[in-house]
């Protein structure tokens, strides 16, 4: 027993809601909001000022490609999907791949929610009541982020130096060593020994070749994103070359990796939004390019509550039958529950 609470103690400690003091959550809570409120003002600003260039923009606008980031959008959730199940799959005990599906699917939404990691405590709900340990879902949902963000840094800065873009030499750096950094980290043979390195008993069976698919879903997850914004920004500018497609992929997971880099602080809400602005300035004037990165932000919480909504109440509907089914054993009443 001891050695199981030994086993998660650092993922434990890493995923508590309260890794900080309350008044240290506080103050970066109202820094934060002082920063959203500033940059805001900031935005509305430039907008009065281009309110000439922008009118113009909006009537312009072709709005039939909000449809191309809808299925770029599907594609890009099916590619987190395959992701999350060829991470848990490697795990023991976990039900089938369609129960995986339908927490993965239930408890995505809350994933964008400001704070603390909603979405994992909705995991660790569903799976216990399936008999699957808190370690396995905290340890499947650390690998799931570290892969997210080194591949986010992979292809972000691969794809934005590769188009000849300059960024800063200490930034670029930063990012590929944090980016292979994490890669390695998720392999299984690395994972677990860093998480454990006297362990006897492993939760997983992941091998070089699972590490692989969890590199090629999580990449093509942000090429697929990338795709999305692509097509959020032709809304605006209908034509793009293979230079400007390629750079607005490398920046929506350069994004990525920035909110995900915050995503243990009480309030990690904006970091991607702020970054996807700046860069995508380059090919747009600012307010448009916030726009578009707030725009962004509504769709996807929109198509993912969408999507937990549709699968919430299979979910429901089958843990009240589990219910039903420990109650039935506990009255001992053979006519109940087989």
């Amino acid at each position: 027993m001891t050695r199981r609470h030994t086993d998660s103690s650092y993922i434990d400690k890493l995923f508590q809601k309260r890794t900080l003091s309350p008044k240290t959550q506080k103050i970066i809570k109202i820094m934060v909001g002082f920063l959203w409120g500033g940059c805001l003002f900031f935005l509305f600003w430039k907008g009065w000022q281009s309110r000439d260039q922008i009118i113009v923009l909006f009537q312009r606008a072709e709005y039939v490609q909000l449809f191309g980031s809808m299925f770029f959008y599907l594609a890009n959730l099916i590619a987190a999907m395959i992701g999350w199940l060829a991470i848990i799959r490697t795990f023991e005990g976990v039900p089938n791949w369609w129960k995986n599906l339908q927490i993965f699917s239930a408890t995505f939404a809350v994933r964008r929610l400001p704070g603390t990691l909603w979405y994992i405590g909705g995991r660790l709900v569903m799976y216990q009541r399936l008999g699957v340990s808190k370690s396995v879902v905290l340890r499947a949902s650390a690998i799931e982020l570290v892969a997210a963000f080194g591949t986010a840094g992979v292809v972000g800065i691969g794809l934005l130096l590769g188009t000849g873009e300059k960024f800063p030499i200490a930034l670029s750096s930063a990012v590929v060593l944090f980016a292979i950094g994490a890669l390695i980290l998720a392999h299984p043979w690395v994972f677990k020994r860093v998480l454990r390195p006297d362990d006897q008993i492993n939760l997983t069976h992941a091998r070089k070749s699972d590490w692989m698919i969890w590199i090629v879903s999580f990449s093509v997850m942000w090429v697929l994103g990338g795709m999305m914004v692509v097509q959020m920004v032709k809304v605006f500018q209908p034509f793009l070359g293979a230079h400007e497609i390629l750079y607005l992929i490398g920046a929506w997971a350069l994004s990525g990796m920035a909110g995900l880099s915050t995503i243990f602080l009480p309030s990690s809400f904006g970091a991607t939004e702020l970054s996807l602005t700046v860069l995508l300035t380059k090919l747009l004037p600012l307010p448009v390019a916030g726009t578009i990165a707030l725009a962004t932000r509504i769709f996807t919480m929109l198509m993912e509550v969408i999507l937990s909504a549709a699968f919430y109440p299979i979910v429901i509907r089958y843990y009240n039958n589990l219910q039903g089914e420990e109650g039935d054993k506990k009255t001992g009443d053979p006519t109940l529950g087989g």
